[in-house]
């Protein structure tokens, strides 16, 4: 991106001898990058399916309470690491939207499972009042915190989906 600007090495100039070296393993990383997808295992992961195996562990002993934890921590932290993989990935335009021939603010994206919308007032002028893509982005924000506070709630038979909120770069 043309905003990014190299820092000088040390001793405060530029080293203008210094030769750029080939890699060829850069170039094939960039080539070979799945953008969060595991193509080891075969089939992609069922992040809801995992969720809710997740959270219908027993609870009866302490032990049965902490292995639940440990299992619904391991799956959330997967999640939020394979959510902003993909944004980026969706920022980059390595990802095509489920909707191509709506406009760009009104994508969304269907990349390892995961379901991708933006934060922004992409109807027609549905936040126009309340100060458009701030209102949307807040919006966005109280749906996310609602969604912790029914999971904090442990709710038997209360079936929720994993969401985070990324925000890369104020997209």
């Amino acid at each position: 991106p043309s905003w990014l600007v190299p820092l000088p090495r040390e001793g405060g100039d530029w080293n203008h001898n210094y030769t750029h070296e080939y890699n060829p393993a850069r170039a094939e990383e960039d080539l070979s990058s799945t953008f969060g997808l595991d193509i080891r295992g075969g089939a992609l992961r069922d992040w809801n399916e995992e969720f809710q195996s997740a959270r219908e562990m027993p609870v009866e002993s302490l032990l049965d309470r902490i292995d639940r934890a440990r299992m619904i921590h391991k799956l959330l932290t997967e999640f939020g690491e394979a959510s902003m993989i993909g944004a980026k990935a969706i920022f980059d335009g390595h990802v095509t939207p489920m909707n191509p021939n709506e406009p760009t603010r009104s994508h969304v994206y269907l990349h390892n499972n995961i379901f991708f919308s933006r934060a922004v007032d992409a109807g027609v002028d549905t936040f126009k009042i309340t100060q458009g893509d701030k209102a949307a982005r807040k919006s966005a924000s109280r749906d996310a915190s609602c969604m912790g506070a029914l999971f904090k709630l442990d709710i038997p038979e209360l079936h929720t989906l994993a969401t985070v909120l990324v925000d890369y770069l104020g997209t």
